[in-house]
């Protein structure tokens, strides 16, 4: 029975030629997985539009452990409840089915919660920013995180868990010095205000160079008049 069940909760890295994976094993047939795709802010908040060249990223599709396909059905916004929002195809048959669920501001309780009480029973990929400092600078990343339809019924805070868990390990492989969950909509917006502001600084320098050449042009214009002016009564 369900309530039987117990979650192994085991870390799991797997070296590759040009990366490590990262999953947590949950039960025997079970792993969560994650990858990280790095974006712009302005990228980030419409980061679904992009899914398809995204699950294309042969690194990304590696770490999630997405077989190769040759067609990605995307269904966004409101959709019939039982189809999934993400089908890919290979060889015009279905191969992998999913639940995609994106929270701008990186709360992960949301996309479980959403997931959990959908209709259709299929896999997540949870999507959630975060913001990185490696080696003194900052990049931004959408976390993309797998999660097997397996586990739905497991509480969202043991998942939530999970998640977090996860993103620290990810954090440790990729010699990540510090990784958070933002909210890119709140930093987006901070950053276009920041942008107009120093727009209107620079409009208004501009503006200050302007009159200081006009009073400079005035100037000289006055002494050429009274450089005349004397000329004439001599």
């Amino acid at each position: 029975m369900a309530s039987s069940m117990q979650i192994i909760d085991k870390v799991v890295r797997v070296s590759t030629d040009d990366t490590e994976l990262v999953m947590i094993q949950t039960r025997a047939e079970a792993y969560m997985k994650i990858a990280l795709y790095q974006t712009e802010l302005e990228m980030g908040v419409k980061i679904i539009e992009y899914m398809p060249q995204i699950l294309k990223d042969e690194k990304v599709r590696r770490e999630l452990g997405i077989p190769e396909f040759d067609e990605i059905i995307i269904r966004p916004g409101r959709h019939p409840a039982r189809e999934a929002d993400i089908t890919l195809i290979k060889g015009k048959k279905p191969v992998m089915r999913f639940s995609v669920k994106f929270s701008p501001s990186g709360r992960i309780r949301y996309c479980l919660q959403s997931w959990k009480y959908e209709r259709v029973d299929v896999d997540l990929l949870a999507l959630i920013p975060v913001r990185s400092i490696q080696k003194g600078k900052s990049f931004y990343y959408i976390a993309i995180i797998y999660i097997p339809r397996i586990l739905r019924i497991y509480p969202i805070k043991k998942l939530g868990d999970l998640v977090g868990k996860l993103l620290d390990e990810k954090r440790k492989v990729e010699g990540i010095e510090m990784l958070w969950t933002i909210n890119i909509k709140e930093i987006a917006s901070a950053l276009r205000d920041y942008e107009i502001i120093n727009l209107q600084n620079e409009i208004l320098k501009k503006q200050d160079e302007m009159l200081k050449k006009q009073d400079e042009t005035i100037d000289v214009l006055r002494r050429i008049l009274k450089v005349l002016e004397e000329s004439r009564k001599s």
